[in-house]
């Protein structure tokens, strides 16, 4: 597993456009990897049917319900 590096909002207000550039790539890069990161999980979670242990009866509901739990 990896860790990714966020930078704080307010850090961004002193870098020039070149640094808001390189940012911007790295966190896009860093976007895209957790994309296909969770795509993965979904796939497992399909396969495997692990998604119906906790009463979802589709992969869909499953991912929302537990995407739900984590941002509240």
């Amino acid at each position: 597993m990896c860790s990714i590096e966020v930078p704080e909002l307010a850090d961004l207000d002193g870098l020039d456009a070149r640094e808001l550039a390189s940012v911007l790539v790295e966190m896009d890069r860093a976007r895209r990897q957790i994309e296909a990161v969770i795509a993965g999980i979904v796939g497992v979670a399909e396969r495997s049917a692990a998604y119906t242990e906790d009463g979802h009866a589709s992969v869909p509901g499953w991912a929302e319900g537990n995407v739900y739990l984590v941002l509240w």
